[in-house]
């Protein structure tokens, strides 16, 4: 097993600067984790008992800690978000910009003939009307009738 390596000492005081200005509890959560190790060298286990964190992902946050220093704990992305889209926000835009607009609402099935020509692959309708939604485009209700309901006739 190869040795631990150290933090640096003016970690520490960085740490606890940026600990004290924190605001969410999932930032606090990493930077007390990072902390634990950096002031009193406490091994994994006992940092992952304390902070409710899990001993993986300790390891993690020490190693991005060492490597890209405190910007590695805060504002993270969430796991959430389209990170497998083929086409950038900027494509997107222009291939729904080209496509024409029929009754105030772009042509779904152009813009999806479009993105599966952009992608070199099928393309699902939802996929498309996620895409419209992203940009700002909302598929228009449906109009209501203009004839009242009909009663039904009273039971026996």
């Amino acid at each position: 097993m190869r040795p631990r390596k150290s933090f640096p000492p003016e970690a520490i005081s960085a740490l606890q600067e940026f600990l004290r200005v924190s605001k969410r509890t999932s930032d606090i959560k990493r930077i007390q984790a990072v902390l634990m190790r950096a002031s009193a060298d406490l091994p994994i286990a006992q940092i992952a008992q304390l902070t409710g964190l899990a001993p993986a992902t300790i390891r993690t946050l020490h190693s991005r800690f060492l490597i890209d220093g405190i910007s590695s704990l805060t504002n993270r992305p969430g796991r959430g978000g389209s990170r497998r889209r083929g086409l950038s926000d900027a494509e997107e835009q222009r291939i729904i910009e080209e496509n024409p607009v029929k009754n105030g609402m772009p042509d779904v099935r152009a813009i999806q003939a479009a993105v599966a020509a952009a992608i070199g692959r099928t393309v699902a309708i939802s996929t498309v009307y996620r895409m419209l939604a992203r940009h700002g485009w909302n598929k228009p209700p449906p109009r209501r009738s203009r004839r009242p309901a009909r009663e039904s006739p009273p039971g026996p």
